[in-house]
């Protein structure tokens, strides 16, 4: 029944306890082991702390596709300051105690991640020392087997199991507690002085001191052969041959075992979501960007910020972050479609999914590609209830590919190609390839712009906490603590970052003097921001609307787009005034159309105006008019200046009441109306060539129009969430009301 000489052998092995459970990403089995340190040994368990592998160290995250994306980033910092000392310097209370580290067996070939392990072979009996085991084999990759009776039955009291694998072609992957599992792994490759062996050698110097430090002080942890780890060793027992997808099936598991964790951040949710559309477009997009020739460089888009709300990117390199990305995703495709109906429609209630749902259909074409009762494996799904959240799955890449035809390729077109946006990953490509990594600080330095996913916060965090330290020696009276290596790694993003504004100031405005730099800086931080990107592609998505454009027709829209305000960009009034700045505010420009302080998501709707404000210039007209119809994009226009006028006195007025509120409201509009009609008329004067008597016909064209406040869409409610809206502000009515939003709204 067994044939010890045909056995396969692999290189390494663990015995535990067997068990397995069910869970939305399918059948998982285990053994319940340990991994231990201390001295050098050949047993399971010593050996077992060398195979444990990070995520940042299996796959080469330059190369990563983000369906393959399995953890929350590696918080070095964290293991350093925190875990290390737990471990090596116990409290007086007891010994350390980990809860059991998650790692999964996942299939590889050599260094390259494969879909899944070859088929598994009927059960057989091996007999190995005396010990008799029924063996699942999955080729050379792995086997698992379970200690069976004479009988050759599975013993029902003593649940022994053993996992067997060639790490050619299985590797075991922290899946959860990746930062316990780091601890043991820092303190393992420091003792036996392997850090330079592997891939994981850059981040030698987040412990390598700390943990000889803290091994040499007199109250650190003597006998290390004590310190053990819980390792619970999982694999995917249904999971083989063709079809099959464990890394996928890890991320769901991912997924299931942190719910009730510590949450992972936002960003990395929609990384790992399987579940809904929104993150699984979002996410397609990043695939693209990691394609042999993408329409911008991955690593001008922040996706690794492990804060769970970025309203904006935090990184100074970057242009964009995986929720503007979102955001774009959102309201091209699924709506609410009556902020791209109506120009004036504000933000904010509770959108009926039911009618996003019916947009996202229509605009991805479904009814052309499937038919009214769609098969999905071992179900069937209405074409009609096809949505975010329920969709057949078996037919996912057609689905996103429908999406990369349209609004992905629109969407990732417009940031790679949009002046200042181009103009940004110039300035970051020259960057880069200047950038000389001559020691290990240059190199993490370079990674955490570059390569290494979360290193930026990484170093981020290790240089606060230095001088948090630095502070509170500096407090007590003490000697402050030697600057340590890692934190030198900071200073000289500091240094790159100075000399990138540098870079993006010649390449956008065409001068490198201080006032060009300082300009483009202030550029930037309007343009890449949420609101003004929003409004770009809400700009794009009313025009297409009006139009009846969809699908592969929002390519040929985008392109003429983009080449029209690249047109209207570059163009300038006198050498006084770049329209390059045009979108910019006060603190840059004189008469500035820009005059909103507060740059939250729902301001995109007044952004939209700048760009079809831009649109409408004649420099730009020529590019679009033998494209588009001219009446359309005159009517967005007029409308979404109406929208912004009414916004602008609104909001004036709301100052004016608080600082002089028994006065007659009636007579503080008036009053508002008239300071912001003067304002606007001289921004569009100065900017964009505006007559007076153009401006006076628009005005009172406005006379006649009744234009109640915007009211929600039938049947979508606006009373569960209040609307996102800007605040009064409490000023006099002497002031400017740039000065009043900037008083009492600062950036």
């Amino acid at each position: 029944m067994f044939d010890q000489a045909a056995t396969t052998k692999y290189q390494h092995t663990v015995l535990g306890t067997w068990g397995e459970f069910d869970t939305p990403a399918g059948k998982v089995a285990y053994v319940l082991t340990k991994a231990r340190l201390g001295r050098a040994g050949t047993d399971n368990e010593r050996r077992l702390t060398a195979q444990l592998r990070p995520v940042r160290e299996v796959l080469d995250t330059s190369k990563l596709d983000f369906n393959q994306l399995l953890q929350r980033d590696l918080d070095d910092h964290r293991v350093a300051t925190e875990l290390l000392p737990y471990l090596l310097q116990p409290a007086k209370t007891g010994p350390s105690f980990f809860p059991p580290v998650m790692a999964v067996l996942l299939p590889f070939d050599g260094p390259n991640p494969v879909d899944g392990f070859p088929n598994v072979s009927a059960p057989d009996i091996e007999m190995d020392e005396g010990v008799r085991w029924q063996e699942h084999r999955f080729g050379q990759s792995f086997s698992a087997g379970k200690l069976v009776t004479n009988t050759d039955e599975v013993h029902s009291s003593i649940k022994l199991g053993r996992v067997r694998w060639n790490d050619e072609l299985a590797k075991l992957v922290v899946l959860d507690g990746q930062h316990r599992a780091m601890a043991l792994i820092a303190i393992d490759r420091t003792l036996s002085k392997t850090w330079d062996t592997g891939p994981g050698a850059r981040f030698r110097h987040f412990y390598d001191s700390r943990v000889q430090k803290l091994l040499g002080e007199s109250y650190a942890i003597t006998d290390l052969d004590s310190i053990e780890v819980p390792v619970v060793v999982c694999w995917f027992p249904e999971l083989h041959g063709d079809g099959s997808n464990a890394h996928k099936a890890a991320r769901k598991l991912f997924v299931d075992v942190n719910k009730e964790a510590r949450q992972p951040s936002e960003a990395r949710l929609t990384l790992l979501s399987d579940t809904e559309l929104l993150n699984i477009f979002t996410r397609t997009m990043l695939n693209e960007l990691r394609s042999p020739t993408p329409p911008l460089p991955i690593y001008a888009v922040e996706y690794d910020n492990p804060e769970r709300d970025a309203a904006r990117p935090i990184r100074w390199s970057v242009l964009a972050n995986l929720n503007s990305l979102k955001y774009a995703v959102q309201y091209t495709v699924f709506g609410p479609e009556k902020h791209i109906k109506r120009v004036d429609s504000k933000f904010g209630g509770r959108p009926s999914w039911f009618k996003m749902n019916q947009r996202m259909r229509d605009q991805l074409l479904l009814k052309d590609l499937f038919p009214s009762t769609i098969k999905d494996d071992d179900r069937e799904i209405e074409l009609d209830s096809v949505g975010n959240e329920k969709f057949p799955h078996s037919q996912l890449d057609l689905i996103t590919g429908e999406f990369m035809k349209g609004w992905g390729d629109a969407i990732l077109h417009v940031l790679g190609n949009l002046a200042p946006y181009k103009a940004h990953t110039k300035a970051l490509e020259r960057l880069r390839e200047e950038w000389i990594k001559d020691d290990a600080m240059s190199s993490l330095a370079y990674d955490a712009l570059f390569e290494g996913v979360g290193m930026y916060w990484t170093l981020r965090d290790s240089y606060e906490h230095w001088k948090a330290q630095k502070k509170r020696a500096k407090d007590e009276q003490r000697q402050p603590p030697h600057k340590p290596e890692i934190a030198k790694a900071w200073d000289i993003l500091a240094e790159k970052a100075k000399l990138f504004e540098t870079y993006r100031a010649e390449a956008y405005l065409g001068s490198t003097n201080a006032k060009s730099i300082a300009n483009a800086k202030s550029f930037y931080g309007l343009a890449n921001t949420h609101a003004c990107q929003l409004g770009l592609f809400l700009t794009i998505a009313s025009i297409a609307h009006r139009r009846g454009s969809k699908g592969s027709k929002l390519a040929g829209l985008t392109a003429t787009l983009t080449a029209s305000w690249n047109t209207a960009l570059l163009s300038s009034v006198n050498a006084s005034r770049d329209r390059k700045l045009s979108l910019s505010r006060d603190d840059v420009v004189k008469k500035p159309l820009n005059r909103i302080r507060k740059m939250d998501t729902p301001i995109a709707a007044y952004f939209r105006y700048f760009w079809l404000e831009l649109l409408m210039l004649p420099e730009a007209q020529e590019v679009w008019v033998d494209h588009i119809e001219t009446a359309i994009v005159e009517e967005l226009r007029d409308e979404a200046r109406t929208h912004y006028l009414r916004f602008l006195t609104e909001e004036h007025t709301k100052a004016l009441r608080a600082s002089h509120p028994s006065k007659d409201q009636a007579t503080l509009r008036k009053k508002a109306r008239a300071a912001e009609e003067k304002a606007l008329k001289q921004a569009l004067v100065h900017w964009f060539g505006v007559s007076e008597t153009d401006f006076k016909v628009w005005l009172d064209s406005l006379e006649a129009q009744v234009t109640p406040d915007s009211a929600p869409d039938e049947g979508e409610s606006d009373d569960a969430d209040p609307p996102e809206e800007s605040e009064s502000h409490d000023e006099a009515e002497e002031v400017p009301l740039e000065d009043l939003i900037r008083q009492s709204m600062p950036d």
